[in-house]
């Protein structure tokens, strides 16, 4: 994403102990001048860096100090946006409000696998997804209105997130979607899926009939808000 801002360079460093304990000055002298060749820094209103750093301002005057100029970006008005927020209400299962902060909607991106061939006996066939992440942070359990890619083409399906309690309690929290009209065989295929609202939570019902009636309200709810 951000090479596709035009940016020239992007460096992943190594986060070891050694370099978490680089201060203030040595990071921005030897890494950010002496590795990475840069004239001058961006800092952001509450921008600190370095072991046991100080304030923003005495992290401007050592960039100064070391011969970098300084760039200060002002604090924009409204409450700021943090990854604390925006976990926080992936958590609540608020999509809407984290794509506004991120700027995009919350994808999941992962490879599809066999599971119970439930769903499809359902009439509601869905793609297992086996996260290329695994640790990344999930939206809250429940049905979403998700835009899924798959073999390189865009569709709207809905995804469900949780153990599937109707039939398969205590089982490992699974992510599985229904492309709408999508029946193509992709298992071991890339999919990612992009959270666009949320349906409704999950919960347990009394019979498999009474799942598979809520599934077509579901389908027949997300397909009103496209």
């Amino acid at each position: 994403m951000l090479l596709s801002l035009g940016v020239d360079k992007v460096e992943t460093i190594r986060f070891t102990r050694e370099f978490s304990h680089l201060s203030t000055e040595e990071y921005l002298r030897d890494i950010v001048m002496g590795r990475l060749g840069a004239e001058a820094i961006v800092l952001g209103y509450d921008n600190r860096m370095g072991f046991n750093s100080g304030t923003t301002g005495q992290t401007a005057q050592i960039a100064k100090s070391v011969g970098l100029e300084v760039i200060q970006a002002p604090a924009m008005p409204g409450e700021a946006i943090s990854s604390t927020r925006i976990r926080k209400t992936l958590a609540e299962g608020d999509v809407e409000k984290a794509a506004k902060m991120l700027g995009y909607n919350y994808p999941l991106h992962g490879v599809v696998v066999a599971g119970n061939m439930l769903g499809r006996k359902l009439g509601y066939p869905t793609a297992n997804l086996k996260l290329y992440e695994p640790v990344k942070q999930l939206p809250q359990r429940g049905v979403y209105l998700v835009e899924a890619e798959a073999l390189g083409e865009h569709f709207h399906g809905m995804c469900n997130i949780g153990y599937r309690p109707t039939v398969a309690q205590n089982e490992s929290v699974t992510v599985e979607t229904n492309i709408f009209g999508f029946d193509e065989e992709i298992y071991g295929l890339d999919l990612r899926v992009s959270f666009i609202a949320k349906i409704r939570d999950e919960r347990k019902f009394g019979s498999v009939e009474e799942l598979k009636a809520q599934l077509g309200k579901d389908k027949k709810r997300c397909l009103s808000m496209l």
